[in-house]
């Protein structure tokens, strides 16, 4: 088992949902490191802008966006299932 990244933060902690509604059946400590490394230490380009998810999965990544402060982001997955768990998930709150 590989050890939680100790640099990561915590924000799919508050959003768990996540984890059950992917394919792949990532643990919340890799989606925090993810989040980390692809929104966290981007947020100053993403707070603002439009940001485009290709292969969006379960919109894990479009809400992370949003979350970070994304003016608006658009996802893109061919899975209509995947696309399916992403609309039933609810934005964050601005």
């Amino acid at each position: 088992m590989t050890e939680p990244d100790p640099t990561a933060i915590p924000f799919f902690d508050d959003h768990p949902r996540f984890a059950e509604t992917s394919k792949t059946g990532p643990s919340l400590h890799r989606l925090n490191a993810r989040y980390t490394g692809l929104i966290h230490h981007h947020r100053h380009l993403i707070e603002g802008a439009t940001v485009l998810d290709l292969a969006s999965h379960d919109g894990r990544f479009s809400f992370g966006a949003l979350a970070a402060g994304a003016a608006r982001v658009i996802g893109v997955e061919v899975d209509g299932d995947l696309v399916e768990k992403a609309d039933a998930n609810p934005s964050p709150e601005p």
